[in-house]
């Protein structure tokens, strides 16, 4: 008897049965890969904490740029250029993560150096390291951030503050979205694409065009991106320098690659040069 129901068509079983079996084999090889990338082809993770505005942030980076530059290319051998220096600031207090953004603790370099999206966690290098001074110092002319301190003035000077408003930058518009955090969700490219072409995102906007250089574009994206939800405001890496230099606790599998008694000392598999002071 036909009651109202209709039976599936016998092709739509198989197909779903070689759509799960693809599904499980793109996990199954998504899996087998990262495993091998995490595992580092067997090398130890290195394992570092620094504390950032009062609380302990980890971080791996490390474990690839051993000496705090970029890796070098040597088969069978982690090596990396050493880190420019960057006094009075020091790497051991301030980590890698603080100024370079990126995922401190993913294991796959891909994600590692920023999640796809808007960019806000994207790796910053060279001149873009300046989008981040502001977000530990405050807002006045600061040696090596002057492109950061231009965007700020040039902030002012074009009236944004008229529309939008930032926290602690004179800025108290409310035509616009708030800009207080608007550099923990946008990367540069994406607040340079914001300013230059304000119709793309979102597409009902009514933020006008204005007639900015190449240049200028760029210095507004370094403020902006300065503009992050919790700041540090000269508190990175001052509170606690103990916390701060928690060693290099490169730990792969049961082995434990550090001095005994748990003590900060200096790190048994190249990163240790980043600490240049003994602690006891």
């Amino acid at each position: 008897m036909d009651n109202g129901t209709t039976n599936p068509p016998k092709w739509i079983e198989p197909l779903l049965f070689v759509a799960a079996s693809v599904l499980l084999g793109a996990v199954a090889f998504v899996l087998i890969k990262g495993g091998s990338e995490i595992d580092h082809q067997g090398g130890p993770i290195a394992d570092i904490t620094v504390n950032l505005n009062g609380e302990p942030v980890r971080e791996h980076c490390v474990t690839c740029h051993t000496e705090g530059g970029r890796p070098l290319q040597e088969s069978g051998v982690r090596a990396s250029a050493p880190h420019p220096d960057i006094a009075p600031h020091r790497i051991d207090l301030l980590g890698c993560t603080s100024c370079h953004l990126g995922e401190g603790m993913a294991l796959d370099e891909r994600i590692s150096h920023g999640l796809p999206g808007f960019g806000a966690r994207k790796i910053l290098s060279g001149q873009q390291l300046q989008a981040r001074c502001f977000a530990c110092h405050p807002l006045k002319p600061l040696p090596g951030a002057d492109e950061a301190w231009s965007g700020y003035v040039l902030f002012q000077e074009k009236g944004c503050g008229l529309c939008h408003r930032i926290a602690g930058a004179q800025a108290g518009g409310r035509f616009g979205p708030d800009l207080s955090d608007i550099g923990s969700r946008f990367g540069l490219e994406k607040l340079a694409e914001s300013i230059k072409d304000p119709d793309l995102s979102p597409p009902n906007s009514i933020m006008p065009r204005f007639p900015l250089s190449s240049s200028q574009v760029r210095s507004l994206s370094y403020f902006l991106k300065s503009r992050i939800a919790d700041p540090y405001l000269g508190r990175c890496g001052h509170e606690s320098q103990a916390m701060a230099a928690t060693v290099c606790t490169l730990d792969h599998g049961r082995q434990r690659l550090c001095h005994p008694g748990g003590h900060p000392a200096r790190c048994l598999a190249g990163c240790g040069s980043l600490f240049d002071q003994p602690l006891a």
